[in-house]
């Protein structure tokens, strides 16, 4: 069912410590206009960078690439959060250079970051919009995933059919990845890798639904639809405070940007 969070006349609700949880993508992906096609999330659009959401646009660096630009007009003290997002981006860039990407290790650093982003963007939201947090979030934890899967995946595809590739990919990190011996062991870990990198794009689906719903919940509603499961709204109605007073924000833009991000993922999901 599409519903969109309530009007945000309701008295804040106390928080709680347990983060809702993710549920899996059902249905089709909510229009988003606005949109410039297929590629308007590669690699994440910004207000401040709008050369960033144009296909063949060189990445930036995620936090790191905010904080060296100053950020945008907040000024203000930065939150605690804020210098711990920039240590954890580096020490996944760390690992990311000794590393697979889909190392345990590497995967529990992007989680954290991941949840360091979101908890900027839901309590320091204005400092979080002028320094870039969203598109940061979405090209550290998703985007640079997805061309990684999405490199492996091309290079299966080839060995399967009996030509010769490298697994890695161009740019892979990390160690090589060990040489499969026929297309039949390539068709094996090409099952494995697609079967990884669709529940990944499930994640990030089911991360972005909850967002656009959880921001409207927050910072009022800017009428985004959005198919979330009823129980899922209810624990972000009784663990997540709304804003009032100073804290109050217009998240359209935040709420906009999530909708291109979802219309990427599924895009990228459809077979």
């Amino acid at each position: 069912m599409l519903r969109a969070p309530p009007s945000p006349t309701a008295a804040p609700l106390p928080a709680a410590g347990r983060p809702p949880p993710l549920t899996p993508y059902r249905g089709t992906a909510p229009p988003v206009s606005g949109s410039t096609g297929p590629g308007s999330a590669h690699p994440g659009p910004s207000a401040s960078n709008p050369a960033a959401g144009r296909p063949g646009a060189v990445p930036g660096t995620g936090a790191a690439a905010a904080a060296a630009a100053g950020g945008g007009p907040f000024r203000g003290p930065a939150p605690p959060l804020w210098d711990q997002a920039l240590e954890q981006e580096k020490r996944l860039r760390a690992e990311l250079r000794k590393k697979s990407f889909w190392d345990p290790e590497v995967r529990r650093l992007r989680g954290a970051l991941q949840g360091t982003y979101e908890a900027l963007v839901f309590g320091h939201y204005e400092y979080s919009t002028a320094h870039e947090v969203e598109p940061s979030l979405w090209k550290a934890v998703f985007y640079r995933p997805i061309e990684e899967f999405r490199s492996r995946v091309r290079a299966l595809e080839g060995l399967a059919k009996g030509a010769v590739a490298a697994v890695g990919g161009a740019g892979a990190a990390g160690a090589a990845p060990p040489p499969l011996s026929s297309p039949e062991e390539a068709r094996a870990q090409l099952a494995r890798t697609t079967g990884a990198y669709l529940r990944f794009l499930d994640e990030a689906l089911a991360f972005y639904r909850k967002t656009v719903w959880k921001l409207q919940w927050v910072y009022g509603s800017v009428g985004a639809l959005v198919d979330l499961d009823a129980a899922l709204q209810n624990e972000i109605q009784e663990c997540v405070p709304r804003a009032s007073g100073a804290r109050a924000a217009d998240a359209r833009q935040s709420v906009h940007r999530c909708l291109i991000y979802l219309g990427d993922l599924c895009r990228r999901a459809t077979p």
